[in-house]
Protein backbone atom coordinates (compact mmCIF):
# COMPACT_ATOMS: atom_id res chain seq x y z
CA UNK A 1 0.00 0.00 0.00
CA UNK A 2 2.80 2.28 0.79
CA UNK A 3 3.11 3.73 -2.63
CA UNK A 4 -0.48 4.59 -3.09
CA UNK A 5 -1.00 6.33 -0.02
CA UNK A 6 -1.26 10.24 -0.09
CA UNK A 7 0.60 10.36 3.31
CA UNK A 8 0.63 7.49 6.50
CA UNK A 9 -3.14 8.06 7.04
CA UNK A 10 -4.96 8.97 3.89
CA UNK A 11 -5.16 7.00 0.25
CA UNK A 12 -6.60 8.78 -3.36
CA UNK A 13 -9.78 7.11 -3.51
CA UNK A 14 -8.35 4.93 -6.68
CA UNK A 15 -5.79 3.46 -4.75
CA UNK A 16 -8.05 2.45 -2.18
CA UNK A 17 -10.41 0.75 -4.99
CA UNK A 18 -7.15 -1.17 -6.16
CA UNK A 19 -6.31 -1.97 -2.15
CA UNK A 20 -10.01 -3.34 -1.77
CA UNK A 21 -10.05 -5.14 -5.27
CA UNK A 22 -6.57 -7.00 -4.09
CA UNK A 23 -7.82 -7.79 -0.65
CA UNK A 24 -10.81 -9.75 -1.83
CA UNK A 25 -9.68 -11.35 -4.60
CA UNK A 26 -6.80 -12.44 -1.83
CA UNK A 27 -9.46 -13.27 0.70
CA UNK A 28 -11.92 -14.59 -2.26
CA UNK A 29 -14.49 -12.50 -0.85
CA UNK A 30 -18.56 -12.28 -2.16
CA UNK A 31 -17.47 -8.75 -3.73
CA UNK A 32 -14.86 -9.56 -5.72
CA UNK A 33 -16.88 -11.53 -8.02
CA UNK A 34 -19.06 -9.18 -7.96
CA UNK A 35 -16.82 -6.60 -8.80
CA UNK A 36 -15.43 -8.73 -11.64
CA UNK A 37 -18.50 -9.35 -13.04
CA UNK A 38 -19.16 -5.53 -13.32
CA UNK A 39 -16.23 -5.52 -15.99
CA UNK A 40 -14.23 -2.85 -14.59
CA UNK A 41 -13.20 -4.68 -10.66
CA UNK A 42 -11.42 -1.45 -9.60
CA UNK A 43 -13.99 1.20 -10.64
CA UNK A 44 -16.83 -0.57 -9.14
CA UNK A 45 -15.18 -0.70 -6.18
CA UNK A 46 -14.44 2.69 -6.43
CA UNK A 47 -17.72 3.88 -6.80
CA UNK A 48 -18.40 1.31 -3.35
CA UNK A 49 -16.00 2.90 -1.27
CA UNK A 50 -17.96 6.06 -2.23
CA UNK A 51 -21.31 4.58 -1.30
CA UNK A 52 -19.86 2.96 1.86
CA UNK A 53 -17.28 5.11 3.39
CA UNK A 54 -16.64 8.32 4.45
CA UNK A 55 -14.56 9.83 1.43
CA UNK A 56 -13.01 13.69 1.31
CA UNK A 57 -12.86 15.50 -1.55
CA UNK A 58 -12.25 19.59 -2.75
CA UNK A 59 -14.86 21.50 -4.55
CA UNK A 60 -13.77 23.74 -7.28
CA UNK A 61 -12.64 26.98 -5.94
CA UNK A 62 -12.09 25.43 -2.35
CA UNK A 63 -8.95 25.51 -0.33
CA UNK A 64 -9.79 22.71 2.09
CA UNK A 65 -11.36 19.27 1.04
CA UNK A 66 -14.25 18.25 3.32
CA UNK A 67 -16.09 15.12 4.03
CA UNK A 68 -19.01 14.14 1.45
CA UNK A 69 -21.98 12.62 1.90
CA UNK A 70 -24.19 10.83 -0.48
CA UNK A 71 -25.90 14.20 -0.96
CA UNK A 72 -23.73 15.89 -1.55
CA UNK A 73 -22.19 14.12 -4.81
CA UNK A 74 -25.52 13.65 -6.13
CA UNK A 75 -25.64 13.72 -9.90
CA UNK A 76 -22.15 14.00 -10.17
CA UNK A 77 -20.25 11.09 -11.99
CA UNK A 78 -17.08 9.41 -10.81
CA UNK A 79 -14.10 10.46 -13.70
CA UNK A 80 -12.73 6.96 -15.07
CA UNK A 81 -9.21 7.96 -13.21
CA UNK A 82 -11.12 7.66 -9.76
CA UNK A 83 -9.66 11.07 -8.97
CA UNK A 84 -12.61 13.51 -9.16
CA UNK A 85 -16.23 13.64 -9.16
CA UNK A 86 -17.61 15.51 -12.11
CA UNK A 87 -20.87 17.39 -13.18
CA UNK A 88 -22.66 16.77 -16.15
CA UNK A 89 -21.98 18.90 -19.17
CA UNK A 90 -18.77 20.45 -17.47
CA UNK A 91 -20.58 22.91 -14.81
CA UNK A 92 -18.24 24.02 -12.10
CA UNK A 93 -19.30 21.55 -9.63
CA UNK A 94 -16.31 19.04 -10.17
CA UNK A 95 -14.88 17.47 -6.88
CA UNK A 96 -11.31 16.48 -6.96
CA UNK A 97 -8.50 14.91 -4.72
CA UNK A 98 -10.99 12.03 -3.66
CA UNK A 99 -9.45 10.31 -0.14
CA UNK A 100 -10.37 7.67 2.08
CA UNK A 101 -8.31 7.64 5.72
CA UNK A 102 -6.69 5.01 6.64
CA UNK A 103 -9.29 4.68 9.06
CA UNK A 104 -12.31 4.76 7.20
CA UNK A 105 -10.68 2.31 4.32
CA UNK A 106 -10.39 -0.32 7.54
CA UNK A 107 -13.89 0.07 8.26
CA UNK A 108 -14.74 -0.32 4.76
CA UNK A 109 -12.97 -3.92 4.08
CA UNK A 110 -14.36 -5.22 7.42
CA UNK A 111 -17.51 -4.50 6.29
CA UNK A 112 -17.07 -5.49 2.81
CA UNK A 113 -15.50 -8.94 4.86
CA UNK A 114 -19.05 -8.94 6.09
CA UNK A 115 -21.08 -9.32 3.17
CA UNK A 116 -21.74 -12.73 1.92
Amino acid sequence: MGLFQRSSRTYSLGAAARQALETARREKLALAHVAEQDGAPEFWFALNILGVAAVEGRRAGASEAERLDRESFGGLVLDADMARLCAPGGAEEDITELSVSAREFAKYLSWARSVQ
